[in-house]
Formats: structure tokens, sequence, C-alpha cells
């Protein structure tokens, strides 16, 4: 009961913010418009996928775990919270919570094995494993337990965005397909096998470059700025295919 609370007073937060931000022009305390990312964060911001904070903040260089990751994809792919959203469609409302039961006894594992697991974003994870943006093998990257027993969020690293953002943008199958082997970036052997197909189609259709060395920066953190940077980029190649 008390976590269902949390979660309402946090709704209730987020959708006060969103509803002042959607119609008002996107300022930071942090970040103005000659920021590089400034495209993606005033979009995400826009749409109230990811939002500043009571400061005004926007925090770019904050790094994002496997759940922040999480509530915002599930927002930008059409995920709605009932206790937000009073006039919800009804069939949606009903899917969401059907598929919600369905994926608890897979989340009550890591909800049971991690004290630390932040379970006001079973929700979303929930819709995202439905969806099959999310597979349930990858719930095994959102924590890491130290050998001394401490609990760490973990934070969510290029290739493995790039692959969530494929399934995303509904080319999985095209990007399996596609891969012969071995990408084209020079850090190649640092992207994970199962990431490999991804990271190339990623860069065949343009939205993942090599830097000066040809590295994609396969193991590079993934910040909030570069998150809604990628997300605004593959959102918008979505809406012209």
């Amino acid at each position: 009961m008390r976590k269902h609370y949390s979660k309402f007073i946090l709704s209730l937060s987020l959708a006060g913010i969103m509803s002042v931000n959607v119609f008002a022009a996107t300022t930071f305390t942090d970040v103005n418009n000659k920021h590089w990312a400034y495209p993606g964060i005033s979009y995400m911001q826009d749409k109230g996928y990811m939002t500043k904070n009571s400061s005004g903040a926007f925090a770019p260089a904050q790094e994002m775990t496997y759940f922040d990751i999480a509530e915002v994809l599930a927002k930008a792919t059409g995920y709605q919270d009932a206790l937000v959203i009073k006039d919800m469609d009804p069939a949606l409302k009903k899917q969401i919570a059907d598929n919600y039961e369905k994926q608890k006894p897979t989340l009550a594992t890591y909800t049971s094995k991690y004290g630390t697991w932040e379970s006001r974003c079973n929700e979303e994870i929930a819709y995202l494993l439905g969806r099959g943006y999310l597979t349930e093998a990858e719930l095994s990257r959102f924590m890491i337990k130290t050998a001394d027993g401490k609990e760490i969020k973990n934070t969510l690293t290029k290739q493995d965005m790039v692959t969530l953002l494929v399934r995303v943008i509904g080319k999985k199958i095209s990007a399996e397909e596609a891969y012969i082997g071995k990408t084209k970036f020079a850090d190649n052997d640092l992207i994970r096998k199962e990431n490999r197909p991804y990271a190339a189609y990623y860069n065949q259709i343009g939205l993942l470059n090599g830097d000066d060395k040809g590295n994609m920066g396969a193991n590079t953190k993934v910040t909030r700025a570069l998150g809604a940077q990628m997300t605004y980029a593959a959102l918008m190649h979505k809406e012209k295919l």
C-alpha cells in the first residue's frame, strides 16, 4: 500500500509539471539552446517523457539507470498511468492492467531478490516486457550485487540503449536478419554479441555514427542528455517510417 501511495504522489507531481510545461517555453537552469542535446531534451520535456526537477534543472550529466530508462521508454511508447490519466481509454487501461498481472510473477523474482529494487517502476517495466521492447533476461542487468552484498542500480550503456531503441522503432527482426557477423565500429569487440545486430542496424540507418577513431562508444554510460537525444532521434525516425 505504501509503495502504491508513493507512486500516486509521484504521479500527481509529474502530472502537475507536465501540465505546466507542455505549453510553455522549455527552459532549464542548467541547459540552454546551445547544448548539443537541446533538441532532444526540449522534445522529451515538452512531451512529458522527461522532466526537470523542482529547482528547474534537467541534470544532463546525470547517469541513467535501467529503471530511469524504463520509465522514459514506457511513457514514450504509449504507457499511461491510471492514477494520472483519469479519462484513460478503458481498453488501453485493461490491456496495461492485464499485462501487469501477467508479468507480476517475473517481477516478483527480482523484487524479492533485491531490497532496493525500484518497485514503483514495475508497471512500466511490465509494459516494456509485454511490448517486446525489453526481455526477461535483461532484467538481470537492472541491479548489481557486490561481493560484500551491496546493491547498486546499474547504469545503462550506449550499446544497451541502442538495442532497446531498435525494438522501439519496430526493427528488431530487420536488424537480426541483416546482420552478418561484425559491425563497422572499431570497438566492435566491446559490443556484446547479442547487441551487435542492433548496433550495426542503427549505424546503417544513420542514427549511430562512430567518433573520429571509428568507435561507437559501446560502454559509454548513458546520461540524461544522451538518453534524451537518442530517444528523440529514434521517435523521429519511427514517425518517418
